[in-house]
């Protein structure tokens, strides 16, 4: 065998282990998330049962009841969706290096939901940087980063198909800019939550850190069309 031969052979086979390993990461990371939200919500339901087996509570104790009730029902969703949503993720590499397909995407969805375009590419740069196979710590899925309970609300079936996450993304960043009216805010909801704003609670750093740079490469994205 001609030593370009062999060559070529071990470093097809050094491939095929890495993708291998990568995948098994990946999956492993989706089956810790979907255990860590079992957990949580296991850890939930003691302190409601600790909680409710007071004969009179407090307004306080009232308070944190409502709260920890309405983080079981959000928990107990993304516990039923988490364990479907992340066994579908692909775990090809090639769907990583795949940004020619997502544009012709985002401009579609882009102009029959009437969202400007480069909003939306600057979102997506900023929460997946164009990584169809993209998963946080939180379980946030995808190119623009849906959460479980968000992608079943809007009906997305499958998060890490580009066009169905790109289609619920939008969605829902424009259901947020039709409530509160400003792009800021409706940006600050999408990385923390609405009931942030809702309830008039302090905005975490990380949240206004992320609108300013969405709205960065959205202004650089709108001087580079423009010019």
């Amino acid at each position: 065998m001609r030593p370009d031969c062999r060559l070529l052979i071990i470093i097809g086979s050094l491939f095929v282990q890495i993708v291998s390993s990568s995948a098994a990461a990946d999956f492993s990371v989706a089956e810790a998330l979907h255990a860590a939200y079992v957990t949580r919500l296991f850890a939930l339901e003691t302190r409601l049962a600790v909680l409710t087996s007071g004969e009179h509570l407090t307004s306080e104790e009232k308070t944190f009841l409502a709260l920890f009730k309405a983080e079981r029902e959000r928990l107990r969703l993304r516990v039923k969706v988490s364990k479907h949503y992340l066994r579908k993720r692909p775990f090809s590499a090639r769907n990583r290096m795949e940004r020619g397909r997502i544009d012709p995407i985002i401009a579609a969805k882009a102009r029959l939901y009437g969202v400007n375009p480069d909003f939306v590419h600057a979102i997506v740069k900023c929460e997946s940087n164009y990584d169809v196979q993209a998963l946080s710590r939180a379980g946030a899925m995808g190119l623009m980063q849906l959460m479980p309970e968000t992608a079943a609300d809007l009906g997305v079936e499958n998060p890490w198909s580009p066009k169905e996450n790109i289609d619920g993304g939008i969605r829902y960043i424009l259901s947020l800019l039709k409530e509160f009216r400003d792009p800021w805010k409706a940006l600050i909801s999408h990385n923390c939550g609405p009931e942030i704003l809702r309830r008039g609670l302090p905005v975490p750093a990380e949240s206004r850190r992320y609108a300013s740079k969405v709205l960065r490469v959205f202004s650089r994205r709108r001087l580079a069309n423009d010019g």
